[in-house]
């Protein structure tokens, strides 16, 4: 297993800044929107199966 050298952090976390805020900010919306269309598809199958509410275990 590679180690992580700080140099190595370094450059990603310049190479992440060069993207810009933008980029983070429609990361961050596709998440919310893939999040979003799982819980649709939940919710439908929830419907199909008779279940009000699902239970999620944590």
């Amino acid at each position: 297993m590679k180690s992580l050298a700080a140099g190595d952090l370094r450059a990603k976390s310049e190479e992440s800044k060069k993207h810009g805020a933008s980029c983070g900010k429609d990361f961050t919306l596709e998440r919310i929107r893939r999040f979003q269309e799982a819980d649709q598809k939940l919710q439908e199958a929830c419907a199909r199966l008779g279940i009000d509410k699902p239970h999620m275990i944590a």
